[in-house]
């Protein structure tokens, strides 16, 4: 009987021991795995086709997890690009890792389905209430912006000299913040837009908006002038021939800036400004490193130089591209008063 016991109460206890250590295992799985659960064999075939692992699906990132369905439908959206238009895939998704991140709200507007920045995709809750067809215009639109990274196609000068006068045309006939529109004024901006040759209002927004508007406008029937067209299918629609060396340039030397490597990315930059000295994102590039640096009088003159060539490609001074050139030119110009002056001060005190 007592032997009985002992060996029911063996059993009991290697029965625990392995339930704990399977939990464990589980969690430890878990987390490395970032928690994906229950793994469905269509979220496992999305991370093996598309070369996503644990470090490109981030989880977490500010105060959203990924669930399976989401991913589902992620993966799901994924593959219509890719059936749509095959070569805009091969130029988003293949030339270099896409991480995908989960957040609440972009930007605190609830407006925003989706973004794209730095190659990555941001996708808000807002995002998986869509429909599947707006959820396809929606990825489109934002890989467009993926492969205009650095504003490598939309701050061209063929681009500019495309888009910008219709941008002016559009900023003369109407100047009220679109965000605060109601429906109906939407609707009058939106026919204004197309009176000055521009897919819809929110395209005015600066060059690189024009082109994933015109881009995802095409890609659903629409048929713009022959100009624009002939520029999207030579540079958007067809299958990349080989990769721009100035560009690899410039992603290489972005990828050192993200992880703090300063002067091996202006070393880069440098490099990319000898072969092409009208590249204007590497100017910004410059600046945003020199600021970084506390150089400001450097970086100061590379912001002058990237409003210059915006100026040269006659980008309209309303657009957020010239906005944000001019903010980090005023900023450094200010931090370079502030110096001097305090530098004088302390001189005539004896201090400096």
């Amino acid at each position: 009987m007592r032997k009985d016991v002992l060996f029911t109460t063996k059993h009991i206890f290697k029965s625990v021991i392995c339930l704990i250590i399977c939990a464990i295992n589980t969690v430890f799985v878990d987390s490395v795995s970032y928690a994906l659960e229950p793994q469905s064999q269509l979220v496992q075939q999305f991370v093996r086709s598309n070369g996503i692992d644990k470090g490109y699906i981030i989880q977490g990132y500010k105060d959203r997890k990924w669930t399976t369905e989401e991913l589902r439908k992620v993966y799901v959206t994924i593959n219509d690009v890719r059936k749509l238009c095959p070569a805009l895939y091969e130029r988003a998704y293949n030339r270099c890792p896409v991480r995908l991140m989960r957040i609440r709200i972009i930007d605190s507007d609830k407006k925003t389905l989706a973004a794209a920045c730095e190659h990555s995709l941001l996708f808000p809750d807002s995002f998986f209430l869509e429909p599947r067809k707006s959820r396809l215009e929606i990825m489109l639109h934002e890989m467009i912006h993926l492969i205009d990274s650095g504003y490598s196609l939309s701050l061209t000068q063929k681009w500019c000299e495309l888009v910008c006068k219709r941008i002016l045309n559009f900023d003369r006939q109407w100047n009220k913040p679109l965000f605060s529109c109601s429906t109906e004024q939407l609707a009058a901006a939106d026919s204004i837009a197309r009176r000055c040759g521009l897919p819809n209002a929110y395209a005015a927004e600066n060059p690189s908006e024009t082109l994933a508007y015109f881009a995802t406008n095409v890609l659903y029937g629409g048929k713009p002038d022959y100009p624009v067209s002939t520029f999207l299918w030579s540079n958007v629609f067809s299958m990349p021939s080989s990769e721009n060396p100035l560009r690899m340039l410039f992603d290489t030397a972005d990828r050192q800036i993200k992880i703090c490597r300063y002067d091996q990315a202006i070393e880069l930059l440098t490099k990319l400004l000898r072969i092409d000295n009208k590249f204007v994102q590497a100017y910004d590039e410059l600046g945003r490193v020199w600021c970084e640096k506390n150089d400001w009088e450097i970086a100061y003159w590379n912001f002058c130089h990237e409003v210059y060539l915006l100026q040269q490609l006659r980008v309209p001074g309303s657009t957020s591209v010239y906005r944000k050139a001019v903010t980090m030119k005023n900023k450094c110009a200010h931090h370079l008063v502030d110096r001097k002056f305090w530098s004088g001060y302390l001189g005539k005190n004896g201090l400096y």
